[in-house]
Protein backbone atom coordinates (compact mmCIF):
# COMPACT_ATOMS: atom_id res chain seq x y z
CA UNK A 1 0.00 0.00 0.00
CA UNK A 2 1.31 3.26 -1.17
CA UNK A 3 0.16 6.68 0.54
CA UNK A 4 1.15 9.66 -1.70
CA UNK A 5 0.99 13.41 -0.02
CA UNK A 6 1.88 15.83 -2.48
CA UNK A 7 1.99 19.94 -2.08
CA UNK A 8 2.64 22.79 -4.70
CA UNK A 9 6.05 23.09 -4.42
CA UNK A 10 7.24 20.01 -2.29
CA UNK A 11 6.55 16.21 -2.38
CA UNK A 12 6.61 14.07 0.96
CA UNK A 13 6.13 10.59 -0.11
CA UNK A 14 5.06 7.86 2.98
CA UNK A 15 5.55 4.41 1.46
CA UNK A 16 3.76 1.43 4.04
CA UNK A 17 4.52 -2.05 2.68
CA UNK A 18 3.50 -5.31 4.79
CA UNK A 19 5.78 -7.51 6.18
CA UNK A 20 5.64 -9.58 8.86
CA UNK A 21 1.99 -8.12 10.36
CA UNK A 22 -0.27 -5.26 8.58
CA UNK A 23 1.98 -2.09 8.19
CA UNK A 24 5.20 -3.62 10.00
CA UNK A 25 7.51 -2.16 7.47
CA UNK A 26 7.74 1.22 7.09
CA UNK A 27 9.38 3.71 4.59
CA UNK A 28 9.50 7.47 4.36
CA UNK A 29 11.41 9.07 1.82
CA UNK A 30 12.07 12.90 1.01
CA UNK A 31 9.53 13.92 4.05
CA UNK A 32 10.22 18.06 4.51
CA UNK A 33 8.79 18.76 7.66
CA UNK A 34 8.21 22.54 6.15
CA UNK A 35 5.14 21.39 4.16
CA UNK A 36 2.34 22.52 6.72
CA UNK A 37 -0.31 19.92 6.14
CA UNK A 38 1.92 17.87 6.98
CA UNK A 39 2.22 19.12 10.68
CA UNK A 40 -0.71 17.09 12.01
CA UNK A 41 -0.19 14.15 10.49
CA UNK A 42 -0.74 10.85 12.39
CA UNK A 43 -0.51 7.45 10.99
CA UNK A 44 -1.98 4.43 14.00
CA UNK A 45 -0.08 1.37 12.76
CA UNK A 46 -1.84 -1.07 15.05
CA UNK A 47 0.54 -0.99 18.25
CA UNK A 48 3.06 1.41 16.91
CA UNK A 49 2.62 5.07 15.75
CA UNK A 50 4.74 7.51 13.58
CA UNK A 51 4.34 11.60 13.30
CA UNK A 52 5.56 13.87 10.65
CA UNK A 53 5.33 17.41 12.21
CA UNK A 54 6.72 20.33 11.12
CA UNK A 55 7.23 23.00 13.68
CA UNK A 56 4.99 21.91 16.55
CA UNK A 57 7.21 20.83 19.83
CA UNK A 58 6.81 17.11 18.47
CA UNK A 59 8.82 14.85 17.04
CA UNK A 60 9.48 15.06 13.15
CA UNK A 61 9.31 11.16 13.09
CA UNK A 62 8.11 9.48 16.11
CA UNK A 63 8.76 5.33 16.34
CA UNK A 64 6.77 3.30 18.77
CA UNK A 65 5.68 0.01 19.74
CA UNK A 66 2.67 -0.36 22.02
CA UNK A 67 2.56 1.06 26.02
CA UNK A 68 2.56 -0.78 29.66
CA UNK A 69 0.82 -3.91 29.88
CA UNK A 70 -1.99 -3.60 27.08
CA UNK A 71 1.22 -3.17 24.29
CA UNK A 72 2.98 -5.89 26.28
CA UNK A 73 -0.23 -7.89 26.12
CA UNK A 74 -0.78 -7.59 22.26
CA UNK A 75 2.90 -7.75 22.06
CA UNK A 76 3.35 -6.22 18.37
CA UNK A 77 6.83 -5.13 17.47
CA UNK A 78 7.57 -2.72 14.85
CA UNK A 79 10.18 -3.93 12.88
CA UNK A 80 12.16 -2.66 9.27
CA UNK A 81 11.24 1.12 9.60
CA UNK A 82 13.72 3.09 7.50
CA UNK A 83 13.91 7.19 7.03
CA UNK A 84 16.16 8.43 5.09
CA UNK A 85 17.12 11.55 2.57
CA UNK A 86 14.94 13.92 5.33
CA UNK A 87 15.42 17.76 6.34
CA UNK A 88 14.47 17.85 10.00
CA UNK A 89 13.59 21.24 11.15
CA UNK A 90 12.30 22.20 14.70
CA UNK A 91 10.64 19.50 17.01
CA UNK A 92 12.77 16.53 18.16
CA UNK A 93 13.84 14.95 15.12
CA UNK A 94 13.71 11.46 15.15
CA UNK A 95 12.76 9.85 18.36
CA UNK A 96 11.98 6.11 19.15
CA UNK A 97 9.84 5.56 22.16
CA UNK A 98 8.76 6.11 24.85
CA UNK A 99 6.26 3.77 24.12
CA UNK A 100 8.24 0.13 23.22
CA UNK A 101 6.44 -2.09 25.34
CA UNK A 102 6.11 -4.56 22.07
CA UNK A 103 9.73 -4.23 21.17
CA UNK A 104 11.12 -1.65 18.48
CA UNK A 105 13.70 -3.44 15.88
CA UNK A 106 15.69 -2.57 13.07
CA UNK A 107 15.31 0.87 12.63
CA UNK A 108 17.27 2.86 9.89
CA UNK A 109 17.25 6.90 9.96
CA UNK A 110 20.22 8.23 7.48
CA UNK A 111 21.41 10.59 4.88
CA UNK A 112 19.50 13.82 6.58
CA UNK A 113 20.17 16.95 7.91
CA UNK A 114 19.00 18.39 11.36
CA UNK A 115 18.88 22.18 11.31
CA UNK A 116 17.37 23.34 14.80
CA UNK A 117 15.40 20.36 16.30
CA UNK A 118 16.07 19.60 19.95
CA UNK A 119 18.38 16.29 19.00
CA UNK A 120 19.97 14.56 16.86
CA UNK A 121 19.44 10.69 18.10
CA UNK A 122 17.02 10.07 21.07
CA UNK A 123 15.91 6.86 21.95
CA UNK A 124 13.96 7.04 25.37
CA UNK A 125 11.89 4.53 27.20
CA UNK A 126 10.89 3.82 31.06
CA UNK A 127 10.36 1.64 33.69
CA UNK A 128 6.42 0.07 33.33
CA UNK A 129 7.38 -0.27 29.27
CA UNK A 130 8.66 -3.17 29.46
CA UNK A 131 10.13 -4.07 25.75
CA UNK A 132 12.75 -2.14 24.80
CA UNK A 133 14.91 -0.81 21.31
CA UNK A 134 17.22 -2.95 19.75
CA UNK A 135 19.39 -3.03 16.30
CA UNK A 136 19.15 0.81 15.42
CA UNK A 137 21.65 2.64 13.01
CA UNK A 138 21.73 6.57 12.91
CA UNK A 139 24.28 7.05 10.04
CA UNK A 140 25.25 10.10 8.28
CA UNK A 141 23.42 12.89 9.64
CA UNK A 142 24.62 16.62 9.64
CA UNK A 143 23.32 20.05 10.82
CA UNK A 144 22.79 22.00 14.60
CA UNK A 145 20.59 20.55 17.42
CA UNK A 146 19.86 22.06 20.74
CA UNK A 147 21.23 18.43 22.25
CA UNK A 148 23.50 15.53 20.66
CA UNK A 149 22.42 12.42 21.85
CA UNK A 150 20.14 11.12 24.07
CA UNK A 151 20.06 7.28 24.99
CA UNK A 152 17.58 6.96 28.34
CA UNK A 153 15.60 4.19 29.92
CA UNK A 154 14.66 7.08 32.61
CA UNK A 155 12.40 9.39 30.08
CA UNK A 156 9.98 9.14 33.45
CA UNK A 157 10.03 8.36 37.15
CA UNK A 158 8.83 5.24 37.92
CA UNK A 159 9.22 2.62 40.47
CA UNK A 160 10.97 -0.70 40.08
CA UNK A 161 9.26 -3.24 38.77
CA UNK A 162 9.36 -7.17 37.35
CA UNK A 163 11.08 -7.35 34.42
CA UNK A 164 8.79 -8.07 32.12
CA UNK A 165 8.27 -4.27 32.95
CA UNK A 166 11.94 -3.26 32.92
CA UNK A 167 12.53 -1.82 29.29
CA UNK A 168 16.10 -2.46 27.59
CA UNK A 169 17.76 -0.47 24.85
CA UNK A 170 20.79 -2.47 23.10
CA UNK A 171 22.60 -2.83 19.96
CA UNK A 172 22.73 0.92 18.94
CA UNK A 173 24.88 2.49 16.52
CA UNK A 174 25.62 6.17 15.34
CA UNK A 175 27.81 6.74 12.63
CA UNK A 176 29.04 9.64 10.61
CA UNK A 177 27.41 12.00 12.63
CA UNK A 178 28.24 15.62 12.83
CA UNK A 179 26.24 18.30 14.79
CA UNK A 180 26.84 21.33 16.36
CA UNK A 181 25.10 21.32 19.63
CA UNK A 182 24.72 22.92 23.39
CA UNK A 183 25.27 19.45 24.98
CA UNK A 184 26.42 16.25 23.94
CA UNK A 185 25.39 13.02 25.31
CA UNK A 186 22.80 11.48 27.70
CA UNK A 187 22.85 7.73 28.25
CA UNK A 188 21.04 6.71 31.16
CA UNK A 189 20.58 3.02 31.78
CA UNK A 190 19.21 1.45 35.06
CA UNK A 191 21.08 -0.40 37.82
CA UNK A 192 18.82 -3.57 36.91
CA UNK A 193 19.10 -2.75 32.70
CA UNK A 194 22.42 -1.30 31.08
CA UNK A 195 22.55 -0.19 28.08
CA UNK A 196 24.58 -1.69 26.05
CA UNK A 197 26.40 -2.48 22.85
CA UNK A 198 26.11 1.02 21.73
CA UNK A 199 28.99 2.24 19.13
CA UNK A 200 29.73 5.59 18.39
CA UNK A 201 31.18 5.34 15.12
CA UNK A 202 33.44 8.82 13.63
CA UNK A 203 31.10 10.71 16.01
CA UNK A 204 31.51 14.50 15.95
CA UNK A 205 29.67 16.92 18.28
CA UNK A 206 30.75 20.24 18.75
CA UNK A 207 29.90 23.15 20.54
CA UNK A 208 28.38 21.83 24.25
CA UNK A 209 30.56 19.09 26.19
CA UNK A 210 28.53 18.21 28.75
CA UNK A 211 27.41 14.51 29.16
CA UNK A 212 26.16 12.33 31.46
CA UNK A 213 26.35 8.58 31.56
CA UNK A 214 25.17 5.97 34.10
CA UNK A 215 24.84 2.21 33.74
CA UNK A 216 25.92 2.00 30.08
CA UNK A 217 27.94 1.01 28.16
CA UNK A 218 29.63 2.63 24.69
CA UNK A 219 32.56 1.43 22.58
CA UNK A 220 33.91 4.35 20.59
CA UNK A 221 35.57 4.93 17.26
CA UNK A 222 37.43 8.03 15.73
CA UNK A 223 34.74 9.80 18.04
CA UNK A 224 34.87 13.63 19.89
CA UNK A 225 34.19 14.36 22.49
CA UNK A 226 35.45 10.88 24.01
CA UNK A 227 31.84 9.58 25.46
CA UNK A 228 32.74 8.57 29.31
CA UNK A 229 30.55 5.76 29.13
CA UNK A 230 33.70 3.15 28.09
CA UNK A 231 31.94 1.02 30.95
CA UNK A 232 28.86 0.31 33.38
CA UNK A 233 29.33 2.47 36.79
Amino acid sequence: MTLRLTARTQMAVIRIQAGTFIFSTIRLTRVTSMISFLNHLSLLLLASRLNVCGFLPCSCIAIKAGKDWSGRMVNISTVNVLAEGNRFLKGHGVSIGSETSGWVRNVTIRDSSVDGTNLAVRIKTMRGRGGGVEDVLYENLAGSTNAGIQLTLNYGNAAPTNASATPEIRRITVRNVTVHAGSYLQCDGLDDSIIEDIEFDHVTITGGTKQTCTHCEIDAIDTSPEPKCTHAE
